[in-house]
């Protein structure tokens, strides 16, 4: 049966313009200031996925396309069109009762294949063209895990390619065995523009490397230059100057020789690249892509013309994620909107080595050839930069002229945080607010408690508690570092520490004398798979009595501890008589002084602290900078727990807040409501109480290289290697000589 279909064209922007006409592709040793250009494509919705509420496939052969999954009406269909898209044929396959259908797939000549599987015993079905039974062929139990597996299909061969292994039929459906990948991690599995099929594998030892598969065997390997040693979320065979297509983290790449080159970030066609998990090439200049963002959608990105690209100035932001770029759907959001800008990102992740990345980026700001945007956090400190209230822009210069956002608009507690000498150096549109929620029954604890105080509650206990979750699985100086927090013996602005005291010391023994937590050694014997006895809250059934690993995000997360938990913010323990809850910023944004593009950047900064960014599903639970923001936020716990509709047939939140009451919920392994307890809101008083308390809190600073040279002697003194003297002694040289060369 042949149907037509529609193609709705929707144009949107695929990073980059052109120079001189001709494509330049970004290399991560390229420094920011060079003329770095990508391609940009337009984009058209397929609507033949509009009949599936699952894609388990979609492949092609030369001549045709193949769309294999559940349709919504119910029954597994495959779809086969060409690569025009105008009309397609079904083939409907009907599992048996207990038959789950993992994947299918269309061979080089038209054949369709289905991978099924029951009571563990895999079964391969290949039909003919005309959709006749042709074999039925019985597996065994294939590794899959909770992996759906694909099929890659070759001339002689077809290779099933689950999570741990790469399983091979021959052409008739007989099982040969598994390619043997010499003991290497497989990235994935396809065709190439050849028609190999050629499987990305890595090994620690030589990185990522590309194989010529025949059979069971690998034929050819060959090494990758600057492979990113990571599974891409797609992988497909390339067309034109490329052998291969793959979607990572930071955008499509194409492969060149042994080189990936980045043809795109994707950060102007409102695609995640978490949400692209299958493509094919489709004519010369054109990739289909399969997104499944709560339900799958197909479209066709193309190349555009100079000729429909409206020139736009670039604005360039420093990425150091080596996964989802930061604020990846407000950069799409920005330039989806933006009528004179585009912003780019530089990759600096210098494959996966966030240090290395960190460190390159540093000597481009000192030089000269850093982006327009700059991304600081504990892998790259504001303080590490002696001028930095001259190195980067004063942000209240922008302010100052801004009709939208002024300084005062900020909440003054993160205003101070963000300055430095008088200038606001850096901006972040949230905060998180660092607290430790205890149970007030247990004797020792109180807000703002002391070491003395922590170790008294400790005694207090009873018998099934402990202090932290996983303490017989997890290591000691990951607990010592959640509870003893670095910054309460640091001067930051004098470049000073005291860890060389009677509290830290003691601190260290504490957690020795009581064994809280495995050593490095005993971690490295565990054997076996670890058993997590975990419930839905550890605080309200009482396994611990208070949380170090509460990170609280927006205003619920306090109400939940203070209502339902019926706990106390004590803070982090400390003898210095401060406030043990406090205020950290994670990555903030800071534009340099000798930005190309200055008023650029402020304009995508200033879109992160605007009415349409926190009022959105992605942002509402937050801590926003903004005290208009924070306020409306906060002042939810005195009436009802905002939330989003969500529409089932779009699989997408709706941008109207509804509210419901605050309530608890647990869930059975169905994810069915077992009970509910509806939660009394906050008074006026607790509102006024909690929120003055954040309001009020420090920002602290941190640095990743502090807290390395902390648990790396940490470690040793669980071990026994060191002493506790020696342990503080060791920490107090080492972070006062990095205080002296980074911070002096």
């Amino acid at each position: 049966m042949k149907k037509l279909l529609a193609i709705a064209m929707s144009l949107t922007f695929m990073v980059t313009a052109f120079s001189c006409g001709e494509r330049k592709i970004t290399e991560t040793n390229q420094s920011a200031q060079e003329n770095v250009q990508l391609l940009q494509y337009k984009s058209a919705d397929l609507r033949i996925s509009d009949d599936f509420s699952d894609i388990y496939s979609f492949n092609c052969n030369k001549s045709e396309v193949y769309i294999f999954g559940e349709l919504k009406n119910g029954g597994i269909c495959g779809y086969t069109t060409d690569f025009n898209y105008t009309d397609y044929s079904e083939f409907r396959f009907v599992p048996s009762e207990n038959e789950e259908v993992l994947t299918g797939a269309i061979n080089r000549v038209g054949k369709k294949l289905v991978l099924t599987e029951e009571d563990s015993t895999s079964m391969l079905y290949i039909y003919s063209r005309e959709d006749e039974l042709e074999s039925k062929n019985e597996l065994g139990e294939l590794s899959c895990g909770y992996t759906k597996p694909t099929i890659v299909c070759g001339s002689d061969y077809y290779y099933i390619n689950c999570s741990d292994a790469v399983y091979v039929t021959t052409a008739k459906g007989e099982l040969k065995g598994k390619v043997n990948t010499g003991g290497k991690t497989v990235f994935g599995v396809s065709a190439d523009s050849d028609g190999n099929i050629v499987i990305l594998m890595y090994d620690m030892k030589n990185g990522l490397s590309l194989g010529i598969a025949d059979g069971t065997e690998i034929t050819e390997t060959q090494a990758m230059e600057n492979g990113i040693n990571s599974t891409p979320y797609s992988l497909c065979s390339g067309n034109n100057d490329y052998r291969l297509y793959a979607v990572y983290d930071t955008g499509l790449y194409g492969l060149k020789g042994n080189k990936w080159e980045q043809l795109s970030d994707l950060m102007d066609t409102g695609f995640n690249c978490y949400t692209l998990y299958k493509m094919i090439p489709t004519g010369e200049r054109d990739i289909a892509v399969l997104r499944w963002d709560n339900v799958p959608s197909m479209h066709i990105i193309s190349e555009m013309d100079i000729s429909e690209i409206k020139p736009r100035q670039v604005v360039t932001v420093a990425s150091l994620s080596s996964g989802i770029p930061l604020h990846d759907n407000e950069i799409k959001k920005f330039n989806k909107n933006s009528e004179d800008y585009r912003v780019q990102l530089i990759d600096y992740t210098e494959n996966g080595d966030y240090s290395k990345g960190a460190e390159k980026l540093r000597m481009d700001m000192i030089t000269g050839n850093a982006p327009d945007i700059i991304l600081l956090n504990s892998e790259l400190p504001v303080d590490t930069f002696a001028n930095n209230s001259t190195l980067f822009c004063d942000l209240y210069e922008f302010m100052d002229k801004d009709e939208d956002v002024s300084k005062e608009d900020i909440l003054p507690n993160i205003r101070e945080g963000l300055e430095r000498k008088g200038k606001m150096v850096m901006i972040t549109p949230n905060f998180g607010f660092q607290t430790v929620p205890a149970n007030p029954e247990i004797k020792g604890v109180k807000e703002n408690w002391s070491l003395d105080d922590f170790y008294e509650s400790y005694r207090n206990k009873n018998d099934r508690m402990t202090l932290f979750r996983f303490e017989d699985t997890e290591l000691r100086w990951g607990f010592f570092y959640q509870a003893i927090k670095p910054h309460f013996f640091i001067d930051y602005e004098k470049a000073e520490c005291n860890f060389n005291t009677p509290d830290y010391i003691n601190a260290i023994k504490f957690f020795n004398d009581n064994e809280i937590g495995l050593t490095t050694t005993a971690y490295d014997t565990l054997l076996g798979d670890i058993y997590y006895d975990i419930s839905q809250n550890d605080l309200l059934d009482g396994k611990i009595y208070c949380n170090f690993e509460d990170y609280s995000l927006w205003f619920g997360s306090i109400f939940e501890n203070v209502r339902l938990n019926k706990c106390i913010l004590a803070g982090s323990p400390n003898n210095n008589g401060e406030c043990g809850s406090y205020i950290t910023l994670g990555v903030s944004y800071a534009i340099m002084a000798n930005a190309k593009n200055k008023e650029g950047a402020w304009s995508f900064l200033k879109s992160m602290l605007t009415d349409e960014y926190y009022n959105v599903p992605e942002s509402y639970y937050c801590f926003p900078i903004i005290e208009k923001y924070f306020d409306e936020h906060a002042k939810t716990t005195m009436d009802k727990f905002p939330t989003f509709d969500y529409d089932e047939k779009t699989g997408k939140m709706s941008d109207e807040i509804v509210y419901m009451d605050w309530d608890y919920r647990t869930y059975n392994d169905r994810g069915e409501v077992v009970s509910r307890i509806l939660l009394e809101p906050f008074t006026q008083e607790e509102y006024e109480h909690y929120s003055d308390l954040v309001k009020s809190a420090k920002v602290v600073r941190s640095d990743g290289e502090i807290e390395r040279i902390c648990n790396m002697e940490l470690a040793k003194c669980f071990d026994g290697e060191l002493s506790a003297e020696e342990t503080a002694e060791h920490i107090q040289e080492r972070v006062a000589l990095y205080l002296s060369e980074k911070y002096g």
